[in-house]
């Protein structure tokens, strides 16, 4: 799909252009729509027309020339057109909400500033949001969000709902959201944690809300003579990030583009800009407060009230605050923070700009979703608003001479204004240091060589995942015991018999865990790793994910909550009481950096939602175990002690897809990091053949089969009683854990074997924090006798 794009900077004349162009074309009998944002610039521009040209048929149709009756009047006329070339001016909303143009065929669209593409249809409804949803389900499920279908057979219900003939105020609620989620061309997500809180009657008044966001498709444009988007830093735009995933191809217009007045502003050293605060401007940020009892946006009002002294200026400030801004603020005139085309304000040389507009949370994670990131989401939404606000100012006359003066609330408006104003200065406010420090969520990217670094480590990960879906077998490995260094590969024939086989092996008695066979999602070659068999090193494959819980706020039903698209299962633990553990299939088998990025998201996921590590000191506590995350851990196969009770509870869901978490990323800068330095590629690994499980063989038979050495547990489990007896005093439980760690390398551990039987020994923070330095301890010894040897 084509459609021409006009991207101008403001006041270089892309209305005035546009409008005589259409004015050309009339006149060759061409019918032209000029789509604007308010009925004030259509005012504005319809004047223009008919002075410019009183021979060509221009026609208004808006809330100001048919109050209450604009979509009837625009069906009466498109179905009856002005047989001759014509220009027909109307609204943003109007265009949008027609349910269907007579004849677009016959007609070239231009579009006058970027419409919104993205809508939030978001609604606090804990108990009426039946009305709707149960009309609805979930497809295309991810982490994150969904895709609203309605169900079979519910569309004339639905309907009834978007037409709301009777005035149901109960129903015009979700009037909007039943409209676009009918409508071909938007395509409705919902929040899959929030839709499944609701939809099962678990909503609390922290979490009541129906999270839905629509998103326009191009298609909406399809059909027409031809389409034109014209607007300020078009390409930054969201519309154009994410219509061109869906194949749109932006072509500058041939004729306005050329005609505008400029291309670059030539002025900035007439421009001084000023910034009060480090940290990025928001509604949380705004409303904190310095040690001396004021809020941020109170200490900004000040600051801009005695630096506008005496001056005329505009401002801009949220609804929420608009009032005490005026009140402490005066002499400076509001302006709308949508205020695109507004030029009656060109004799003033002054702007302070209050209003904070990032986006929530979950509109990040929408949009994200589809590969725009915070950053551009930032520059598209508050950074365009800050740019169109100071712009309404003398600063968009070319011949104004005045020094303008422009006050931002942070940094990151002030360095976007000079980028766009070469030569104007940049200064900091002498505003005091706030609670949160001077430094605002971190860049994205630091340069653009991070930017491509980040992309071509995406990139290499995609490659490896579908190397390994189209090459690798699906395996698990199976240990004997924490103290062996065997490795048996168990082929996975599929994941419904490994889920089955985990269920079975759960009913296995087992009198000492430690004597229990461990699994581990990783395919270990000990070709690989140096002097470990199953270190990180010599992880070749990882293939589903397992994460262990060791009781925290976090319960498996909101587990399952905050994934509900995913398949998992979760399962008591031989120690009982509140841990448990978790399985997630995978679709296929995932590289090493595949498998920490997948868990990243995982972890961020939970944050959103309100659950943290233990150690941040944040919110409620998840209780996952951080130290087994990396690809290599261990798990105990699923087992119970004698008398135990224990639970298997499998969520039905989709696969996790490795390829489509790691090309729809929800972690903004994922893979901003270093590139490592590329050895010369190596012939890849065999995988060990010395031990293979048959693809049918049960794990209960696998365990049967492993026979442990029980001279070493034995020998193992008294050292470890040695430690345990060691009574608490200076240094005393310090010497008896390091001579744990060795005694357990002179049992022939290896590396891998020896931290993690530490880490399921220390008894206290102190203990833990030592593991780190016997670690370091024992390798040393390693690489030195291995030297000598």
């Amino acid at each position: 799909m084509l459609i021409n794009s006009v991207d101008a900077l403001a006041g270089a004349g892309k209305t005035h252009t546009a409008i005589e162009y259409a004015i050309e074309c009339a006149r060759k009998g061409d019918k032209i729509a000029i789509v604007q944002p308010s009925k004030h610039l259509i005012q504005q521009s319809y004047n223009q027309a008919v002075r410019a040209a009183p021979d060509v048929m221009v026609r208004r149709i808006d809330s100001g020339t048919h109050p209450m009756q604009v979509r009837t009047a625009l069906i009466n006329h498109l179905n009856r057109p002005f047989p001759e070339g014509e220009i027909l001016f109307l609204t943003h909303a109007a265009f949008l909400s027609l349910p269907y143009w007579h004849n677009p065929g016959g007609w070239h669209i231009i579009i006058d500033e970027i419409p919104n593409v993205v809508e939030d249809l978001s609604r606090r409804v804990p108990v009426s949001h039946v009305t709707l949803t149960r009309h609805l389900e979930l497809h295309d499920r991810n982490h994150a969000y969904g895709r609203v279908e309605v169900r079979e057979d519910a569309r004339p219900a639905l309907r009834a709902i978007a037409d709301n003939e009777l005035d149901d105020e109960a129903e015009e609620v979700f009037a909007a959201a039943a409209g676009r989620i009918l409508d071909p061309n938007w395509t409705v997500f919902a929040n899959t944690a929030s839709f499944g809180r609701i939809t099962r009657g678990e909503a609390t008044m922290e979490q009541n809300s129906l999270k839905l966001f629509g998103l326009m498709l191009p298609s909406l444009l399809g059909g027409f003579a031809s389409v034109t988007v014209m607007g300020a830093m078009f390409h930054e735009s969201v519309l154009a990030m994410v219509w061109r995933s869906y194949g749109v191809n932006f072509q500058p217009h041939p004729v306005i583009q050329p005609r505008l007045r400029y291309g670059s502003h030539t002025n900035g050293s007439l421009l001084t800009i000023e910034y009060l605060w480090e940290h990025n401007w928001s509604k949380r940020f705004r409303d904190d407060k310095l040690p001396d009892g004021r809020t941020l946006l109170e200490a900004s009002v000040q600051y801009a009230s005695a630096t506008m002294a005496g001056k005329k200026f505009i401002y801009v400030a949220n609804l929420d605050c608009q009032h005490e801004v005026r009140v402490d603020l005066p002499g400076g005139t509001q302006v709308s923070s949508v205020c695109h085309g507004l030029n009656t304000y060109a004799d003033i040389h002054n702007c302070v700009f209050l209003s904070a507009l990032k986006f929530t949370g979950d509109r990040y994670k929408c949009l994200e979703a589809m590969d725009v990131s915070r950053d551009e989401l930032d520059r598209a939404h508050y950074l365009q608003s800050v740019y169109q606000a100071v712009m309404r100012t003398s600063l968009r006359d070319h011949t104004s001479t005045n020094p303008k003066h422009i006050v931002v609330m942070d940094r990151m408006a002030a360095d976007y204004l000079a980028s766009h104003f070469p030569g104007a200065a940049v200064r900091k406010a002498s505003t005091p240091r706030t609670k949160s420090g001077d430094i605002g969520r971190p860049r994205k990217w630091r340069d653009e060589a991070a930017r491509k670094r980040a992309e071509r480590k995406q990139a290499r990960i995609l490659t490896e995942l579908m190397a390994l879906h189209d090459e690798a077998r699906n395996c698990v490995s199976v240990i004997p015991s924490i103290f062996s260094r065997d490795v048996l590969h168990h082929e996975v024939t599929s994941n419904e018999v490994l889920m089955r086989e985990l269920r079975c092996a759960l009913n296995t008695e087992i009198n000492d865990k430690q004597q229990n066979v461990l699994i581990s999602p990783a395919l270990f070659d000990t070709n690989k790793g140096g002097e470990t068999s199953r270190g990180l090193g010599n992880v070749a494959q990882v293939y589903g994910i397992w994460l262990d819980n060791d009781g925290g706020d976090l319960s498996p039903e909101a587990l399952h909550d905050i994934f509900p698209g995913l398949w998992m299962a979760c399962f008591s633990t031989y120690s009982g009481g509140d841990r448990y553990r978790v399985f997630i299939p995978a679709s296929q088998p995932m590289s090493v950096e595949a498998d920490a990025a997948i868990k990243h998201m995982i972890f961020d996921q939970l944050a959103q939602a309100g659950y943290h590590d233990a150690k941040s000191g944040k919110g409620r506590h998840h209780g996952f175990d951080m130290s087994k995350l990396t690809a290599s851990s261990l798990f105990f196969l699923p087992c119970k002690r004698a008398g135990a009770e224990i639970f298997f509870v499998e969520y039905p869901g989709e696969e996790l897809d490795p390829q489509t978490w790691i090309a729809r990323p929800t972690v903004s800068g994922l893979f901003d990091e270093p590139e490592p330095i590329v050895l010369p590629s190596l012939p890849a690994p065999t995988l060990l053949p010395q031990r293979a499980s048959s693809a049918s063989g049960k794990l209960q038979n696998v365990r049967a089969q492993l026979a442990s050495n029980d001279n070493v547990v034995e020998q193992v489990d008294e050292a470890r009683q040695s430690y345990l007896a060691t009574p608490k005093g200076v240094g005393l439980r310090n010497v008896a854990f390091f001579k744990f760690g060795a005694k357990l390398k002179r049992l022939g551990l290896d590396l891998s074997g020896v931290e993690q039987q530490l880490r399921e020994t220390a008894d206290d923070a102190d203990r833990r924090k030592q593991i780190k330095s016997i670690m370091r301890t024992l390798r040393r010894h390693t690489q030195e006798h291995t030297g000598k040897c």
